[in-house]
C-alpha cells in the first residue's frame, strides 16, 4: 500500500526519460530558431555574392566597350597619318609600267660572217 507521501514523491520526481524528453524539446526549439537564423544569413550571403558578380560583369562589359572604342579611335588616327604621309609620295611618282626589252637573237648568217 502506498501512502500519500510516496505518491507525492513519485509525482514530483521526474524519471530519466522525462528529463531527456524535456532536454530534447529544448534542443529542438534551439535548432529550429538557429536554422531560421542560418537560412536568413545564407540568403543574405547569396544575394550579396550575386550582386557582386553582376557588378563585376557590368564593369567588365563597359571596360571592353571602352577599350574597343579607344582602339578604334587610335586606329583611325594612325590611318589618317599614314594616308597623309603616303598621298604626296604616290602622286609625285609616275605610274607608267616598265617595258621589258627582249634580247635580239643573232641569226646563223651573222655568226658565219664574223668567223671568216
Amino acid at each position: 500500500m502506498t501512502t500519500k507521501k510516496s505518491i507525492a514523491k513519485k509525482a514530483s520526481k521526474k524519471t530519466f526519460l522525462e528529463k531527456v524528453g524535456n532536454k530534447a524539446s529544448h534542443i529542438k526549439d534551439d535548432l529550429i530558431a538557429g536554422k531560421d537564423h542560418l537560412v536568413e544569413m545564407a540568403e543574405e550571403a547569396f544575394d550579396s555574392v550575386k550582386e557582386g558578380l553582376q557588378n563585376i560583369t557590368k564593369k567588365k562589359k563597359t571596360v571592353k566597350k571602352s577599350i574597343k572604342k579607344a582602339v578604334a579611335k587610335k586606329a583611325k588616327a594612325v590611318a589618317k597619318k599614314v594616308v597623309k604621309k603616303a598621298a604626296p609620295k604616290k602622286a609625285a611618282k609616275p605610274t607608267a609600267k616598265k617595258v621589258a626589252k627582249r634580247p635580239v637573237k643573232k641569226s646563223a648568217k651573222d655568226a658565219s660572217k664574223k668567223v671568216q
